[in-house]
């Protein structure tokens, strides 16, 4: 479904996304919503969230934004 970031991978503990994955890639705005809160405790958010703003083409919620967050952040 997608491409997993080499650094989710080297992750030592399981990470939060990886119990519902499916949630982070909904279209409902409460979805996206609820993944977004599920990335707040998530160690790896920074490193997430600068993958996907590097990556305009990417859908659903990285390191806790949407993509309409991140074209936003990214002007």
């Amino acid at each position: 479904m997608y491409d997993v970031p080499s650094f989710l991978d080297d992750a030592a503990a399981p990470l939060p996304c990886r119990a519902d994955p499916e949630l982070f890639f909904a279209e409902d705005k409460t979805s996206r919503e609820d993944a977004a809160r599920i990335c707040q405790g998530c160690p790896f958010r920074g490193p997430c969230a600068a993958y996907a703003l590097e990556r305009p083409q990417l859908r659903g919620v990285w390191g806790g934004l949407s993509r309409w967050r991140r074209s936003q952040l990214r002007g």
